[in-house]
């Protein structure tokens, strides 16, 4: 983007960010005036994503989510806000404007200098997304695509399919549609690198309140960092388009508000709805803490229960309705059956064929060796023992607690079964579940649920010793992990220094500030400068995303085409910089969502006829199917009169199309 262009996007940044955050922070001290500090601020954050979420939803269900209306949306809504935050009484405002000042504790220390290494994790691999572009599979497959065609289209309500025989267009979409805002906003996708830093940040946020519901935030804070440190969770989700740490920052943000006050069990209800809306592995930890509350609250259940469960309908339930009305069950992918109702289901070749789950291998002393140890070490380090003995203890000793670590020790448990029979977390050949190592991070909520609740349970041992044995235990854990070859990127080591270093500071700083005043004031300051800062970044990055491949150089160049794609399914660099290209995988769309290939010739003319493709783009990386070096639908595509090869690289070739595809001369 250029200069104006630039300065423009940041407007509407500020406008969309500041609009919904002046909004939260209103309705929190409105409704929730009870809390402060970092739980103040941790519910004004679940109520502005909420708002957010909720209003891109319904415009994009009227097919209206554009920047113009989003905009409009976000000026009401902070403008209400700021009204609101004004009228507020005097001692209100004033409640809390000093923070108490005191000599940093060993945990303190322990705790801030984990989150700097991590977050200097975080950031090289941030650069390198910037530098290079979003190349993790995942996000070019589906998240980055899905989010494309939503700010492409204005809307979110049509299903979206980037492969046929997968369930990928039925996921819930909540990070989908944030990086889809992003977007619509800035008209590029210059923030998607940065956009899971946002969610790190919640996560740690989400932890330290956690901990301190039992007087032990840095504790929880440190516990946090090791997940987030973990080399599967950064190597997967730092500069990536992925949502699992998404969802598990709204998990940990549920957790914490459950006990902070009744009101406050709403909030919660929100961001339990957000993460159920965001992945569907996290049904049962969010069900886990719904349950786990029921049974805590069994003898006044429609006063503390409906509280949190009404709120999870109004944020969670979007995705899935949206799959009801397209295909008649909310999971399609998922065989439901409550009694003689029997809703209908589509069938994933991948799943079916590849996606066996851990609890299949169990017994299998080989796979254990060739596949599980190795991968369990290349995801949590050598220490890995370590940390599943840290994780059995917070669910062993948890169990016994006070309410929340109870809460806490349960979702954990029950994250951790339903880890185990999930397809797909040891995906691949029978015998060979190559993708174990790198799906681990599915049991992610897990790991974080159970460590939680091992710092919410130590403070019930008398003394300090458990304490420091747990603190010196995660440090062990965690430079574990930062040692493993692939916990950082190769060729960003001096920046991952600097920008620990800069961490280090900053939280330093932000430590020794005694007024909210300042704080904020540090804040605006430290934005103006990130954004200014950005400009040169944001060239760059636009400059050389995707230019290592002829095929995606060619997209660059073209506007308004319209392209089908067959054989491969990481087709979101072709959408070019600005959104500006059609891109549909071609395939036989069936009764109730079902996606599959097309069968013959005579149809795949007929459905390039019908979506007036311009171009083919064949790969040959999807082998499921075809027993040939390429797809039939390429030599389908060759017959047609006129129809000419304007580029191959590789194993990918584009095909302009010449006259109007019919079924003479297949």
């Amino acid at each position: 983007m250029n200069a104006g262009a630039y300065v423009v996007a940041a407007v509407c940044v500020v406008l969309v960010v500041g609009g919904f955050s002046a909004a939260g922070i209103a309705v929190r001290r409105r409704l929730i005036a009870d809390l402060e500090g970092p739980d103040a601020v941790l519910a004004a954050c679940v109520l502005a994503l909420s708002m957010l979420f909720v209003a891109a939803w319904i415009l994009g269900a009227v097919g209206e989510l554009r920047r113009l209306p989003l905009l409009g949306v976000a000026v009401v809504a902070g403008g209400t806000g700021l009204c609101t935050l004004v009228r507020a009484p005097a001692q209100e405002r004033r409640r809390g404007a000093r923070v108490p000042r005191g000599c940093p504790s060993a945990e303190a220390v322990v705790s801030v200098g984990a989150v700097a290494v991590v977050c200097a994790q975080w950031l090289s691999r941030t650069v390198a997304a910037l530098q290079h572009g979003i190349t993790d599979y995942d996000s070019l497959h589906y998240h980055l695509s899905h989010a494309a065609r939503f700010a492409q289209t204005g809307s979110v309500f049509p299903l979206y399919f980037t492969t046929p025989d997968a369930p990928v267009a039925f996921h819930p979409s909540n990070a989908e549609l944030l990086h889809g805002i992003g977007m619509v906003v800035t008209g590029r996708d210059v923030l998607s690198p940065v956009v899971n830093l946002g969610w790190l940040a919640l996560a740690l946020l989400a932890a330290w309140c956690v901990g301190r519901t039992r007087r032990v935030p840095h504790l929880a804070l440190l516990l946090m960092a090791v997940v987030a440190g973990l080399p599967v969770v950064a190597a997967s989700q730092a500069g990536t388009a992925q949502n699992d740490l998404a969802g598990l920052a709204l998990v940990v943000a549920a957790l914490a508000l459950i006990e902070k006050s009744p009101r406050a069990l709403a909030v919660a209800g929100l961001a339990a709805g957000l993460a159920l809306g965001t992945k569907l592995t996290l049904i049962v930890p969010v069900g886990a803490l719904a349950v786990a509350l029921l049974w805590a609250e069994r003898r006044r259940v429609v006063r503390a229960v409906l509280p949190f469960a009404v709120p999870i309908a109004v944020t969670g339930s979007a995705w899935y309705l949206r799959n009801l009305a397209a295909t008649g069950s909310p999971a399609p992918a998922a065989d439901i059956h409550l009694g003689p109702l029997s809703l209908p289901s589509t069938n994933s070749l991948i799943a079916n064929r590849y996606g066996f789950s851990v609890a299949h291998y169990l017994t299998d002393g080989h796979v254990w060796r060739h596949w599980l140890l190795p991968g369990l070490r290349q995801a949590f380090g050598t220490l890995w023992p370590v940390l599943l003995a840290l994780v059995g203890g917070g669910i062993a000793f948890g169990a016994r607690g006070p309410r929340v670590t109870r809460v806490a020790a349960f979702a954990a448990a029950a994250s951790a079964v339903a880890y185990l029979v999930t397809p797909t977390t040891a995906l691949g050949f029978e015998g060979q579940p190559v993708y174990f190592g790198p799906n681990l991070r599915y049991a992610t909520p897990a790991l974080a649920t159970a460590l939680l609740a091992l710092a919410l349970v130590l403070p019930s041992f008398r003394g300090m010793r458990p304490r420091m044995v747990a603190i010196g235990v995660a440090v062990a854990v965690l430079a574990a992990a930062e040692l493993a070859p692939q916990a950082w990127p190769d060729d960003h080591r001096a920046v991952a220094i600097a920008c620990s270093l800069t961490a280090v500071v900053a939280v330093a700083l932000a430590l020794t500030l005694r007024s909210h005043v300042t704080a904020v004031v540090v804040l605006v300051v430290v934005a103006v400068v990130a954004m200014v800062g950005f400009f040169p970044v944001q060239r760059a990055y636009l400059r050389d995303r995707y230019t290592h491949d002829a095929v995606h150089l060619w997209a660059r160049r073209l506007s308004g085409e319209r392209i089908a794609i067959v054989g491969f399914d990481t087709a979101y660099p072709l959408f070019g910089d600005g959104f500006q290209n059609h891109v549909q995988y071609v395939g036989h769309r069936g009764p109730h969502g079902e996606f599959t290939v097309v069968r013959s010739c005579g149809e795949w003319r007929r459905l390039l006829r019908e979506g007036r493709y311009r171009f083919v783009v064949v790969g040959q990386v999807l082998q499921v199917e075809y027993d040939s070096h390429e797809p039939p639908e390429a030599q389908w595509t060759r017959s047609i009169p006129r129809t000419v090869e304007v580029l191959r690289d590789g194993t990918m070739s584009v095909l302009r199309v010449g006259s109007p595809p019919d079924r003479a001369g297949c």
